[in-house]
């Protein structure tokens, strides 16, 4: 298309008529693919996000393996678990968000709410990269925990004091995140109305 449009465009002796109806020509070509091709790129963000849950639902689904077969063994996992179930938490929060963010790209049919969903799926990213930070300082911690416990049978005051950190700053870097997602979605909703 556009190949074709250059070649008259070229032309030095174009009428103004005639750049008037080419210039039309492009910007409705462009009005008509740029939405799709913006949806396009939406969904591939929102795959980006699935992929990196998918990877972090089989990790965590190793470690919970573990975690039980140490308790199996009759070892205190307790504060293992606390780790685990953070992780899990955590990664069913991203999950819940993509899940939605998928079906508001499906739905939009507009530019300006292709626009607000691309915009959720960036905050979701960047969100996500900090909540993982957080979360790499659990796993950190629970591998060492792991190892002291399979070893020793417990869990030294240093590495609990370490992963009880961790978890909690990760939890409250999660409901920060939340809170700020929602909102950032009233204030969105807000301004809309208006």
């Amino acid at each position: 298309f556009f190949e074709a449009e250059k070649s008259v465009l070229a032309d030095e002796n174009i009428s103004r008529e005639r750049l008037i109806q080419v210039s039309t020509e492009i910007r409705e070509f462009w009005s008509e693919h740029s939405f799709e091709l913006r949806k396009s790129a939406g969904a591939k963000l929102n795959a980006k996000i699935s992929a990196t849950i998918s990877n972090a639902e089989k990790f965590s689904g190793r470690v919970s393996e573990e975690i039980a077969k140490l308790k199996a063994e009759g070892k205190d996992v307790s504060l293992l678990e606390r780790a685990s179930v953070k992780l899990g938490a955590d990664i069913n929060f991203f999950k819940e968000a993509s899940a939605e963010l998928d079906a508001e790209y499906r739905a939009a049919d507009t530019k300006g709410e292709l626009a607000q969903t691309i915009h959720k799926s960036e905050r979701l990213l960047k969100a996500m990269h900090a909540q993982m930070r957080k979360d790499l300082a659990i796993v950190k911690s629970l591998f060492k925990a792991t190892s002291e416990v399979k070893v020793t049978g417990t869990i030294s005051a240093q590495t609990s004091a370490d992963l009880t950190h961790a978890i909690e700053e990760g939890e409250t870097e999660r409901e920060m995140a939340q809170a700020q997602s929602g909102l950032e979605a009233d204030a969105t909703a807000g301004s809309e109305g208006q």
